[in-house]
């Protein structure tokens, strides 16, 4: 009988200390957070919606863009980067394919920032990826500087395909909006 009071009263010690034991680290602040708004069209197979970014230079160094990552446009046809990894679009047909565009991008102040908007390939180069987008700002943001963007996008959704795109009735929505790239010290 003592043996079961001595099992309970130290599961119940352990119970009290477990949450302490495994407590995340103090947690930095967020680098960047979204509020979205948005409509899913289910007919069309279109997402329309509006992203309110807000973001802060977490580095020591000013950042004179922004890049975002606009992950549907690997099925915008079959000369992106992914298509190409994967064999290009064998089965694909025109009406399948999905794609990503910015409709408008702004600065709280109401600094127009879409007119600079351009497409990179950071990573190999091919002029007709659409996956990265840079923009650049009217002025650097400096280290530990806030930023807000407003952005109005419209998502198409390709056929079911890599994670992603709709069959029937059937939505599987991921990678649908802008989302802001990682800068580190080496930049972005």
């Amino acid at each position: 009988m003592l043996r079961a009071k001595a099992r309970i009263a130290l599961l119940a010690l352990a119970g009290s200390a477990w949450p302490h034991l495994f407590r995340a680290a103090e947690l930095t602040p967020p680098t960047a957070s979204y509020q979205i708004s948005c409509r899913l069209d289910a007919e069309r197979k279109i997402v329309e919606g509006t992203e309110l970014l807000t973001w802060t230079n977490r580095t020591g160094a000013a950042a004179e863009t922004l890049q975002f990552h606009l992950y549907l446009n690997a099925f915008r046809n079959s000369l992106s980067s992914f298509r190409r990894s994967v064999g290009g679009a064998r089965d694909a047909v025109p009406d399948s394919w999905g794609s990503i565009e910015i409709t408008r991008m702004s600065l709280a102040d109401g600094t127009d920032l879409l007119p600079g908007l351009r497409y990179i390939a950071p990573d190999d180069g091919n002029p007709h990826d659409r996956t990265v987008a840079e923009v650049p700002l009217p002025r650097p943001a400096a280290p530990g500087e806030t930023l807000h963007v407003a952005i109005d996008f419209r998502s198409r959704l390709p056929r079911v395909s890599n994670r992603t795109g709709y069959k029937g009735d059937f939505f599987f929505v991921a990678q649908w909006f802008p989302k802001l790239g990682v800068l580190e010290e080496t930049g972005w």
